[in-house]
């Protein structure tokens, strides 16, 4: 491990002011998924099961990516998506998206998204995913007015 990756350095997985990811889900399994696999890499996780909560979050803390399941039911990519956008310009959007769909595609490009992981995805496409972001330097702070 190189000497920038410590305990000391926010931008090390589990260190104070370290980066904080969100998860978006109304699906239990999906949630939980999210949840595990960040956790098990010492990142910090928050769960949301609705839209509204993931923005109120959005609006409270700066977090470094939101993982945005698009296959639960009700969640629609043209209400979500800008919906989470605009609640933070500058949030890394990863969206988990189901095989075939191009409207998911096509907001997520509108919103200017970090990726789509399109369903059969493994669990390590999650973490690679966040080691990147993680890395992007965008850590946890209270969000900026």
């Amino acid at each position: 491990m190189d000497d920038a990756r410590t305990k000391d350095n926010p931008g090390y997985p589990g260190s104070p002011g370290g980066p904080v990811f969100l998860g978006l889900s109304r699906n239990s399994v999906a949630r939980d998924l999210v949840a595990v696999l960040l956790k098990k890499e010492r990142f910090s996780v928050e769960i949301s099961a609705t839209p509204e909560d993931a923005v109120a979050r959005l609006r409270a803390k700066r977090f470094a990516g939101a993982f945005v399941d698009m296959q639960a039911d009700g969640l629609l990519a043209y209400e979500v998506l800008p919906r989470l956008r605009a609640a933070d310009s500058e949030v890394k959007l990863v969206v988990l998206a189901g095989e075939g769909d191009p409207e998911i595609a096509e907001w997520a490009a509108k919103v200017h998204a970090e990726t789509v992981l399109i369903r059969p995805f493994e669990g390590d496409a999650i973490v690679r995913t966040a080691r990147t972001i993680a890395r992007s330097g965008r850590n946890n702070a209270p969000a900026e007015k």
